[in-house]
């Protein structure tokens, strides 16, 4: 990407107040605590802009250039652009002859504020949001500009540049300013949510509710990565708000619907009997309710007394969270061991291995819910697909799906997180389908959503659960298939949503 994109221009250009006024408005946006990298890349953009039209400028400047006659004139003297004090006290000369006056020098008062300095701007937002504060009846589009040059709501940078006090109470005083959303890349990344708004706002209810269910996680993603602010800007109020969680929990139940369908008319397919589909998908919900659930409050029980029972200084934590979860698994593997090896020679074992199991998942337990679901679920599948009896079985395969999720957790099993088309990144994808088989399950989780993994495992659990169960060698092979089967219709029903969601 070529300096001046970085920058947002629409083209190369040598004039230093629109290179200047561009990187204002990017700065505004890239946090350097967030993105590092994309902060440096930007300054150093800017540098060599800036150094580039000064050359260019030059250039001209020494370039002879043909000599023509011309008429003697007197050229009026060059006026500096106002200080920022000045543009305050022209502001504040014009509040007592009303808003028309005001809205009047908005579009002068726009150029004076673009003319400014860079080194002015601090001075220029502390001075403005003084006159806000001091005179409330100020009207809209005079307060509209301010905020869309200052941007006081959404930078970052606003309490360090006028201070936390000041800062605080101007965004107090602007909180019910209507600000529409203007902003090109913003709508970009928000295309979804400002589609559902539209047909919300409409009451185009149930077009809404067919949108975010072909949506689904991207949706959700896109609202949870979106603030308060931004949703008010986009256009949803208190109303249409409660519409849109309405709609996203009906959605929720749609696809939870058709996950039933499809073990209905794969067990249909199987058994070619209505009866026995309709038994396998009950089975199925029983599976849900009556397996998963439990499992999710137990390891939810076990990862709150590993947190309650954290006694460690603070500077060892970080280090004690890496390798806790290795020591858990470690002990689920001495359970295993124990029972499996001494049970019969020391029966008194069995209690010391149920108690290094206890101990093993509450250390060896992920720390986010979601993952404690894909976790318990993972295991129970492996555990009751490939037909493992007795204790050392099941601890066994808990402990290959706990070491596999702390595997994708702690990012240690691919360079930069991505599957090269290498040797290297070959050997990564056959790990991943054999030794690292929860580590892909965990990784398809994170990027599709584990509600999609469990709907795999549902699936291809439902030859089982209809009285044909798959051979133990092909059962971790169909679940993989299923999983990545989802991912692409999810994939295709984000796009089919957005092709509908531009015709609606």
């Amino acid at each position: 990407m070529h300096d001046w994109q970085v920058l947002g221009l629409p083209e190369p250009t040598d004039e230093l107040v629109l290179i200047k006024r561009s990187y204002a408005a990017k700065l505004k946006l890239t946090r350097p605590d967030d993105d590092a990298q994309a902060y440096q890349a930007l300054r150093e953009a800017y540098d060599r802009m800036v150094a580039w039209a000064r050359h260019r400028q030059a250039v001209r400047a020494a370039a002879p250039e043909p000599v023509e006659p011309v008429e003697v004139t007197i050229e009026e003297p060059v006026v500096e652009s106002p200080s920022p004090e000045a543009l305050c006290e022209l502001v504040t000369r014009a509040v007592p002859l009303g808003p028309a006056a005001l809205e009047a020098l908005v579009p002068v008062l726009r150029r004076h504020l673009n003319d400014l300095p860079l080194g002015q701007e601090a001075e220029a937002s502390a001075r403005f949001a003084d006159l806000v504060l001091r005179t409330p009846l100020l009207p809209s589009a005079l307060l509209g500009m301010l905020q869309a040059h200052f941007n006081w709501l959404d930078d970052f940078r606003t309490e360090r540049l006028i201070g936390p006090g000041r800062a605080q109470a101007v965004q107090a005083a602007l909180a019910g300013l209507k600000r529409p959303l203007t902003d090109g890349q913003l709508l970009h990344t928000h295309v979804d949510l400002v589609g559902l708004h539209a047909l919300l706002e409409r009451g185009r209810w149930l077009r809404a509710l067919l949108l975010a269910t072909l949506m689904g996680l991207p949706l959700q993603r896109q609202i949870a990565s979106t603030g308060p602010a931004l949703m008010s800007r986009i256009g949803f109020d208190a109303g249409l708000l409660g519409q849109l969680a309405r709609v996203l929990k009906g959605a929720q139940w749609l696809r939870t619907l058709a996950v039933a369908a499809g073990i209905y008319a794969l067990g249909a397919i199987i058994t070619l009997d209505a009866s026995e589909a309709a038994v396998g998908t009950w089975r199925a919900l029983g599976v849900a309710v009556g397996t998963v659930v439990p499992l999710l409050l137990i390891f939810g029980l076990l990862y709150g007394l590993r947190r309650r029972g954290n006694l460690l200084p603070a500077s060892w934590v970080p280090h004690w969270q890496r390798l806790a979860p290795w020591l858990g698994v470690a002990l689920i593997l001495a359970a295993a061991l124990a029972s499996l090896l001494w049970q019969a020679a020391w029966p008194e074992l069995t209690v010391v291995a149920i108690l290094l199991l206890i101990a093993g998942l509450l250390l060896s337990a992920p720390q986010e819910p979601e993952q404690v679901l894909l976790a318990a679920t993972l295991g129970g599948y492996i555990a009751f697909s490939l037909q493992l009896q007795g204790f050392p079985a099941w601890a066994l395969a808990f402990a290959w799906v706990m070491a596999g999720v702390q595997i994708h957790l702690q990012r240690r099993w691919v360079p930069d997180e991505r599957l090269r088309a290498d040797a290297q990144g070959r050997a990564a994808g056959l790990l991943l389908v054999t030794v690292l088989l929860p580590t892909c399950f965990a990784w398809v989780a994170e990027r599709s959503g584990t509600r999609l993994v469990l709907a795999a495992l549902l699936l291809a659990l439902t030859p089982a659960l209809v009285g044909h169960p798959v051979a133990p060698t092909l059962a971790l092979p169909v679940a993989v298939a299923t999983m990545l089967g989802l991912t692409w219709i999810q994939r295709q029903s984000l796009r089919f949503a957005r092709r509908l969601a531009a015709r609606f």
